[in-house]
């Protein structure tokens, strides 16, 4: 129901003049429910039972044939819009005033050869006016609809929507004509169920004339049936003469019957037109639509009530007050309906998301709590062995691994000094080194070359260097930073830093400019460093 707009999905009510036909209709075609005569006495309650059951509560549209339909053409001056549409519901009230169903459509502009002969090029702009008396049967329908509370979807007249139906089909026959060669008027001719038959005519695309007539409705005797349908022809013939119809414009005749007649059809349809003779199954298939198998294959209602169905807007929607009455609440309804649906999608959104969230901490917690129980269990288990023995076992097997290191060879003590002898330059020597593993955490990785032991040891070597005490400040300050540089380049994957630089030199007292430069050149004091590789592995 929300996606009707977009899928139509529509109980069709094809209002005739002996019964209303309930079809349901989807996106591609039509489906006879059933057909409730007028003089029913349960109308209201199988009517309504149909809409709610048969077509599961599906938006209601209201397709009028009746006979009891009036159409006027009128010009409307040239005007402001706001001011159009004023003029345009006076003219509507003035013409129909005793027809409260009633609505008005602008009609396309064109200018075509001959049309100021034809008084068609004075200004302002030609409207299809519509109306039609409140029936008893369209009272009875409308309580059926109110007691089924289906939605309903629309109100509109069958001529003024099929005329874009009967635009369509005449292409569709013509296929690939050149647009020169394009007929400008239709006429499409086909019996509806109760004895009327349907003319509509269609100039340029835009309706322009409609007869409902009964005629004989029996297949008995076809001919008697087709000569009554060539009497109404010729009679809608006489009709367009006034509406500017002219022989060289083009007309095609499409006549929905069976195969019977086709003859007697061929025989006697006298016309400068092109005939066209078809079954409604025909026709349907050459629209793409899909309609209920028929008894009669000359019936023409299933198609427009397929056609009209299918349709999401309308060319002249019909509200009257009573439609408005029952339409507008039921509208507001769906609306908080659809407002509702979409505040539960988007508070089930959240919620979802919400409890994935809490999903993944609930599981970081047990795995955490799983750890923490791990490491209760490892601590408890060091302690009971230090309180039964005396000893602390974590320095114990620290000490344990760096001898064990030292003696395997991991640590090549040899190869250590001569790269620091490397480094050093004259004027500056070790006076100590301390090697102790490090603590950075950043230093400790897995080497997948290590054997049982995947986990490689870093190391920090400190180094306490002394300089030659002949040298400026200037001069040892270079050679510690030499030192680094030199260190560096001999072990590239560590960190070299100088812990503590020679005494009595920082940035002020090389750059403020306030000492004598002479004098500082010949100072003569005692110079000493520190510095430290980190991360040093061996």
């Amino acid at each position: 129901m929300v996606l009707s707009f977009l899928f139509p999905a529509r109980c069709v009510l094809l209002m005739g003049d002996e019964a209303i036909r309930v079809y349901d209709t989807q996106a591609d075609g039509a489906n006879l429910v059933d057909a409730v005569p007028w003089s029913a006495e349960d109308f209201e309650d199988t009517l309504s039972d149909l809409i709610s059951n048969r077509c599961k509560g599906k938006p209601v549209l209201i397709v009028n044939d009746m006979v009891e339909q009036h159409y006027r053409k009128e010009r409307v001056p040239v005007a402001t819009p706001f001011d159009r549409a004023a003029i345009v519901k006076r003219k509507l009230a003035g013409l129909f005033q005793n027809y409260p169903v009633r609505a008005a459509l602008g009609l396309k502009r064109r200018r075509t050869p001959g049309a100021a002969k034809l008084g068609r090029n004075i200004p302002g702009r030609m409207y299809l006016f519509a109306g039609m008396p409140v029936t008893e049967a369209l009272k009875k329908t409308m309580k059926a609809i109110e007691k089924s509370m289906a939605r309903l979807n629309g109100f509109v007249f069958l001529p003024v929507e099929s005329a874009s139906m009967v635009s369509r089909l005449a292409l569709k026959i013509r296929g690939t004509t050149p647009q020169e060669d394009m007929t400008r008027w239709t006429i499409f001719i086909g019996q509806h169920h109760g004895g009327g038959l349907r003319q509509i005519v269609v100039r340029d695309g835009e309706l322009a004339l409609t007869r409902m007539t009964p005629i004989i409705d029996t297949d008995l005797n076809p001919d008697d049936w087709a000569r009554d349908v060539v009497q109404e022809f010729k009679s809608t013939m006489g009709y367009l003469a006034r509406f500017g119809y002219e022989a060289h414009d083009g007309l095609d005749i499409i006549v929905v019957c069976g195969n019977a007649p086709t003859a007697y059809f061929e025989r006697h349809f006298q016309t400068d037109g092109t005939l066209h003779l078809m079954s409604s199954l025909d026709v349907a298939d050459k629209l793409g639509l899909q309609i209920t198998a028929q008894d009669d294959i000359r019936y023409a209602d299933p198609i427009h009530a397929a056609w009209i169905g299918q349709k999401r807007s309308f060319a002249l929607p019909l509200t009257p007050d009573f439609y408005t009455r029952i339409a507008v609440p039921r509208e507001a309804v769906l609306f908080c309906m659809v407002l509702l649906a979409g505040a539960i999608a988007w508070l089930g959104f959240n919620i979802f998301f919400d409890m994935q969230k809490a999903s993944a901490v609930r599981n970081d917690l047990i795995y955490a709590q799983q750890q923490q129980a791990m490491a209760r269990t490892n601590l408890e288990q060091v302690k009971q062995r230090e309180d039964e023995t005396g000893y602390n076992f974590l320095k114990v097997e620290n000490v344990l691994d760096i001898y064990e290191r030292i003696n395997s060879g991991r640590i090549d003590t040899e190869n250590l000094i001569r790269r620091l002898g490397i480094a050093l330059r004259p004027g500056i020597w070790y006076t100590s080194m301390r090697v102790e593993q490090s603590r950075n955490p950043e230093f400790r990785s897995f080497d997948q070359n290590a054997g049982t032991d995947p986990v490689r040891s870093f190391y920090d070597i400190s180094l306490e260097t002394q300089l030659d005490e002949t040298m400026t400040a200037d001069e040892a300050f270079r050679l510690v930073n030499r030192l680094q540089r030199n260190l560096r380049q001999l072990f590239p994957d560590t960190e070299v830093v100088v812990t503590r630089h020679i005494a009595d030199v920082n940035y002020s007292a090389r750059m403020s400019g306030q000492a004598d430069e002479q004098n500082r050149s010949e100072e003569r004091v005692s110079r000493s460093a520190s510095l430290m590789i980190r991360g040093l592995s061996l």
